[in-house]
């Protein structure tokens, strides 16, 4: 295991970026996606993540959920997916806290987490906040739909510092 975490030092690819994207604001804030990244920062990654905000909503915005995509952007598919693993149970902590915060008629919250050829890594929907999340994660793949990460170069991703392990 020293071995490949050499390897992905010396070519560059230990490094991954990771991007929270709301499918609607009036759904999911800003504030509660911030929220979000900072909990996800707690898991001491030497990732950068960031938020986008403000981008062009993706289709109808008719859905029975409200939508968070959580792009994990890195040359390596297999930290891609370590990576999802640890941020799909803090996300899933921070929806369960969310529901509990919001009034009861809201619509669930459904969480899709994509590794970087755009595939599902995991997802899932948390429909209540003292529920354990009903995992779409094989589901989805069978769908073979491919998203595309929001323009890494757009103004409207708010950047925020790499976290640095101590």
């Amino acid at each position: 295991m020293a071995i490949i975490s050499a390897v992905r030092k010396v070519f560059g690819i230990d490094k991954a970026k990771i991007i929270l994207q709301p499918r609607d604001s009036h759904d999911i804030t800003s504030e509660e996606t911030q929220e979000l990244a900072a909990l996800i920062r707690t898991l001491n990654f030497e990732h950068k993540v960031d938020v986008a905000t403000g981008l062009e909503q993706v289709g109808k915005g008719i859905t029975a959920y409200e939508v968070l995509r959580i792009w994990i952007i890195t040359g390596d598919v297999f930290l891609a997916k370590q990576i999802a693993q640890e941020v799909a149970k803090v996300a899933l902590k921070w929806a369960c806290d969310r529901l509990k915060r919001k009034e009861a008629k809201r619509r669930p919250t459904y969480i899709a987490i994509y590794g970087p050829n755009g595939k599902v890594l995991r997802s899932m929907v948390v429909k209540d906040a003292n529920q354990e999340a009903e995992d779409r994660t094989k589901a989805d793949r069978k769908l073979r739909t491919k998203f595309k990460p929001p323009l890494l170069k757009e103004k409207r991703i708010e950047s925020t510092k790499t976290n640095v392990r101590k």
